[in-house]
């Protein structure tokens, strides 16, 4: 029990860690991108 709390806890500060240099590397026109691809896919463009 105490081994899996410990990795959950470290995957959440791994993400955490991935969150926050995503933010640091990703500047609004790629942010724009990843967006329209995300709604391409879901069908939102043909």
């Amino acid at each position: 029990r105490v081994i899996a709390q410990l990795k959950q806890q470290i995957a959440q500060m791994a993400l955490e860690k991935a969150e926050n240099q995503l933010k640091e590397r990703i500047d609004d026109g790629i942010q724009q991108q990843l967006i329209d691809r995300s709604i391409a896919q879901l069908g939102g463009q043909s």
